[in-house]
């Protein structure tokens, strides 16, 4: 009967401490995290080399921010494989210019089609993310008409694919 009545007193300080020192973990670990948007796009400039205007938003507070001093991959797709084509930091307005190298390098699809991604790989504050953007090569040709004392510009799409 002792035992009994030792073991009914022991048992709810136990409980109790049972349920204090966990609850200070979990509360630790569920900072959340924010989820980061990258934005990418493909942007050719004729007789120079192309590059990825790439921009990074995370919805904190319930508002768009951007984020700076990101690391950023930069990678092409070819044949199920990503192969590494640089890394690229925002700026503080969350952005950043990624000068891609000649096209002769990047191997497009059986379609000719390239495809770039840029990748976020997490931290401390935001999950990670990434974005990929599809592309063919084309050349325009201009030409600059007047007729009437009227302009026009006369633009031909040659070598694509």
């Amino acid at each position: 009967m002792k035992n009994i009545r030792h073991i009914s007193a022991v048992f709810p300080i136990l409980v109790a401490l049972l349920f204090v020192f966990p609850t200070g973990n979990l509360l630790a670990q569920t900072a959340k995290k924010n989820r980061v948007r990258l934005k990418v796009n493909y942007t050719k400039v004729m007789n120079a080399p192309g590059y990825l205007d790439i921009g990074a938003v995370a919805r904190i507070e319930r508002q768009m921010t951007e984020i700076p001093n990101l690391d950023l991959e930069v990678y092409y797709e070819f044949e199920d494989e990503e192969v590494s084509l640089g890394t690229t930091r925002t700026n503080m307005s969350g952005k950043s210019i990624f000068v891609l190298p000649s096209l002769e390098t990047i191997k497009s699809d059986s379609t000719g089609t390239y495809t770039l991604g840029v990748s976020f790989r997490g931290n401390d504050h935001f999950t990670k993310a990434s974005r990929s953007v599809s592309f063919k090569n084309a050349r325009i040709a201009t030409e600059l008409i007047t007729e009437d004392s009227t302009n026009y510009i006369k633009a031909t799409l040659t070598d694509a694919v």
